[in-house]
């Protein structure tokens, strides 16, 4: 009875089949263009236009920062002050730690 089954299984139209199967199981898996690298390479492409997004955002910002602290002197003071605890000549600093 399995003799029968797999002798039927072989015949010519089953073997193109079988063949024809086979070829687009390794073309869809285990090629080195597959469609399981192709999905995964998509996915990294993305990420990194998510990531030129985010980067451009922040330089948009940095150069809005950068143009108030290019035009207002007194932004450039407090920046100053802030970021890199700069002072006047006579004047002392006191750290306040925040939590």
């Amino acid at each position: 009875m399995n003799v029968e089954r797999i002798k039927r299984l072989f015949r010519t139209r089953n073997r193109y089949l079988m063949v024809t199967i086979g070829f687009a199981v390794w073309m869809l898996i285990f090629d080195a263009n597959s469609l399981l690298l192709h999905m995964e390479l998509d996915q990294e492409i993305e990420k990194l236009e998510n990531g030129i997004d985010f980067y451009q955002l922040a330089l948009a910002e940095d150069r809005d920062k950068l143009e108030q602290l290019q035009s207002d002197p007194w932004q450039l003071e407090r920046f100053a002050r802030e970021q890199y605890w700069m002072c006047r000549p006579g004047e002392e600093v006191f750290l306040v730690p925040t939590q």
